[in-house]
């Protein structure tokens, strides 16, 4: 069994695929669907793991947004630490 990778820019993927990606992440229940739906614009690429027949797994490369980092530093209760230039 030979494993292969499938790396696509999210706006070169076809819709069948890009639904075939939220299905495969929406089924290990560990996220959202709308904040899903509304991420994959924003990352750099997606990637798709399995064998000619099988689909085996899904990932996805991306940066985070500002806002994100923001939220995140707020979160952990040192606010101050957050710096957009780093």
């Amino acid at each position: 069994m030979e494993l292969k990778t499938l790396i696509r820019r999210p706006q070169d993927c076809s819709k069948a695929l890009t639904e075939r990606f939220i299905a495969t992440v929406l089924s290990g229940g560990e996220t959202n669907e709308k904040i899903l739906r509304f991420g994959i614009p924003y990352t750099e690429v997606l990637l798709f793991t399995g064998t000619d027949n099988e689909l085996m797994g899904v990932s996805a490369l991306k940066f985070p947004r500002q806002s994100f980092l923001k939220h995140l530093y707020s979160e952990a209760g040192v606010p101050e630490m957050y710096n957009p230039f780093s």
